[in-house]
C-alpha cells in the first residue's frame, strides 16, 4: 500500500519536470539514429503541439515524453520508433553524466529527481 510519504506526484509529468524539451528530442533522437532513422521533430514544433494537446485533452493529458515518442514515430517526423524504457535508459544516463559533470546541489536545482534522491541519501 502507498502513502503519502513514499508517492510523490509531480505537476506535469516526471519527464517535463527533470528534462528540457530540448534533452528529450536529443534523447529520442539518438535512439533513432542508433536505429539508422533520423528524427526530423526539434524542440520548438514538439512543445507547440504539446501545449495543443494539453489544452485539447482537458484534465488528462498524455505526458511529455508518451506524447514525444507518438509524434516521433510518425512518417512527417522521422518514424523514429522508441520505447519508454529505452528513454528511461537514456534518461539515467543523462543524470548520470551530469552529476559525473557538476555538483548534485546544482543538478539538483534543475531536476527534482535529483533532489529527491540526494535527500533520501541523506536520510540513509
Amino acid at each position: 500500500m502507498l502513502t503519502e510519504e513514499t508517492t510523490y506526484l509531480w505537476d506535469t509529468s516526471f519527464e517535463e519536470e527533470n528534462f528540457s524539451d530540448e534533452e528529450l528530442v536529443s534523447m529520442v533522437a539518438a535512439i533513432g539514429a542508433d536505429r539508422g532513422a533520423t528524427l526530423t521533430l526539434d524542440a520548438q514544433t514538439l512543445r507547440v503541439l504539446y501545449s495543443a494537446h494539453r489544452s485539447k485533452a482537458g484534465k488528462d493529458p498524455k505526458g511529455l515524453a508518451t506524447y514525444a515518442l507518438g509524434r516521433a514515430g510518425r512518417e512527417e517526423y522521422g518514424s523514429v520508433v522508441a520505447s519508454k524504457q529505452q528513454l528511461a535508459e537514456r534518461m539515467a544516463e543523462l543524470i548520470l553524466d551530469d552529476l559525473l559533470r557538476r555538483d548534485a546541489e546544482v543538478v539538483s536545482a534543475e531536476r527534482r529527481i535529483v533532489e529527491m534522491l540526494v535527500s533520501v541519501f541523506r536520510v540513509t
